[in-house]
């Protein structure tokens, strides 16, 4: 009796704890959502993409923080000034993007995510 009692604790506050863990990275994904959207800076589009890399290193199963990072690199090397800086930009959201696309495959949006990256990196030089 006192393992059962004892079993259905443990299982009760493991339950709890999970949705806690949901329900923060939850939050923390629209609170960073809403900072990028709002992102016009290429300091503000590094600090999101550094926000959501937190993220996706604390939660890896899941592919939205790793996409949202590469997104925000993404934005960012369409909007820095010094061009040669792109590519290093670029190549730090493919890593990104190969994380996400690990994790979901065949993804349209990752997929259109890659074709923006190889679009800011044709930006430096037509001639790619």
């Amino acid at each position: 009796m006192k393992t059962l009692l004892l079993f259905s604790l443990l299982a009760l506050l493991s339950m709890k704890t999970t949705q806690a863990q949901s329900e923060r990275y939850a939050t923390f994904m629209i609170q960073n959502m809403a900072r990028l959207d709002s992102a016009t800076t290429t300091a503000d589009f590094q600090n999101a993409a550094n926000n959501f890399e937190r993220i996706a290193n604390a939660e890896k199963d899941q592919w939205q923080p790793y996409y949202h990072a590469a997104y925000a690199l993404c934005m960012q090397s369409f909007n820095v000034k010094d061009k040669g800086e792109v590519d290093g930009i670029a190549d730090k959201a493919d890593g990104l993007v190969a994380m996400a696309e690990s994790l979901s495959p065949k993804n349209a949006e990752i997929m259109t995510l890659k074709a923006m990256l190889l679009q800011s990196r044709m930006s430096v030089d037509m001639s790619r």
